[in-house]
């Protein structure tokens, strides 16, 4: 934006000293000559911000559905794909893994089952409610805070 302010205003001071030059400029030979015309210069626009109401939403934890309403392979899913994502590190990892093998083991969850494929993609699906765990930024620190729920909740189920 510095820099479009600039060019404007150097584009100004041109155009101000060629009129000045123009009217101080004589034929010495008598008559009058005429100064090539300045070609008037623009400031290159600002690119435009987009409105806040047209930037996509965050999920947030208020939105989410309740985990008791996921299917045990949705859950077992979802933390496949938090450990996969990185969302959930070191002990919680390790804890997460050994309760996803858990509840395949208990309810014969198997790849093909939609619950689990669908958690293995990070979506939560709960009813008639889904809810998107994917994201960066903002999103992903909400989206770590989701996967620390699954696990307790997937904890509390075996």
């Amino acid at each position: 934006m510095k820099n479009a302010a600039t060019m404007a205003l150097a584009a100004s001071a041109l155009l101000l000293a060629a009129q000045a030059a123009r009217a101080q400029f004589s034929n010495p030979m008598g008559g009058s000559m005429s100064m090539p015309s300045v070609p008037s210069l623009q400031a290159p626009s600002a690119p435009s911000i987009p409105s806040a109401s047209s930037l996509p939403s965050i999920p947030s934890l208020s939105s989410m559905p309740s985990l008791s309403s996921a299917s045990p392979g949705n859950i077992a899913g979802l933390l496949k794909y938090c450990v996969e994502n990185n969302d959930l590190s070191g002990s919680n990892a390790a804890a997460a893994q050994t309760a996803e093998n858990a509840l395949v083991s208990q309810d014969n969850i198997t790849n093909s089952d939609s619950g689990y494929a669908a958690g293995s993609d990070g979506e939560l699906n709960a009813g008639a409610q889904g809810y998107n765990l994917g994201g960066n930024g903002a999103q992903s620190e909400v989206t770590q805070q989701v996967c620390n729920q699954v696990l307790s909740h997937a904890q509390s189920m075996l």
